[in-house]
């Protein structure tokens, strides 16, 4: 009898370290976007025009479903968490798969955008442009590591290449992929939404 892809599951309490280590990476990370975001708002209050005269208000359609895409996403990462937990190597496959589609359409889409809002402001035009795009280029960077990710932990699964260790790579993976997507709900509501509703 062959072993299972998967391990069962460990009567220890105590975490796996990749999984500590996750944890840890998501914690900068939102420190860092914490700080970004900090910026954004300090400069806001200080500004009596936001954003300023000449840059047109964020457009809220395209990110609004674009990241609801990228947030529906977590649906079927979680279902991959799921079906490692229960040893079930096909369903986490396409699991995973879903979840890297709906990832690439968002950054598809994000891509589309950017090229829009080139022609109205560039990160050069003052301290408003330079953090929009830096707070949302950061998040489509933290996309497409998320993207990577998702594709090594897919080929993992697919292949049974690390064994009892599949699990644990679908876990932490889910903990980074549930990370950006919240990410992506608070760029979303602080970066366009707040301006364009205000």
């Amino acid at each position: 009898m062959t072993a299972s892809v998967f391990p069962r599951e460990s009567t220890s309490a105590s975490r796996p370290a990749g999984w500590w280590g996750m944890v840890w990476l998501v914690a900068t990370e939102a420190t860092l976007f914490g700080v970004f975001f900090a910026s954004y708002y300090y400069l806001r209050f200080r500004a009596s025009v936001w954003p300023p005269e000449g840059i047109p208000e964020p457009k809220i359609l395209v990110p609004s479903y674009s990241a609801g895409i990228l947030v529906a996403s977590s649906i079927p990462m979680e279902l991959a968490a799921s079906a490692a937990g229960r040893r079930s190597r096909p369903l986490a496959t396409v699991c995973l798969a879903a979840a890297f589609v709906l990832g690439s359409v968002f950054l598809w889409l994000q891509a589309g955008s950017y090229a829009k809002l080139v022609e109205e402001h560039v990160p050069q035009d003052g301290a408003y442009s330079s953090l929009f795009y830096l707070i949302t280029g950061a998040h489509a960077v933290h996309v497409f590591a998320g993207l990577a990710l998702v594709l090594g932990t897919l080929l993992v699964v697919w292949t049974g290449a690390y064994g009892r260790r599949s699990r644990i790579a679908v876990g932490t993976t889910a903990l980074y992929w549930h990370f950006v997507n919240g990410l992506a709900v608070a760029v979303l509501v602080l970066v366009y939404l707040v301006p364009a509703l205000a």
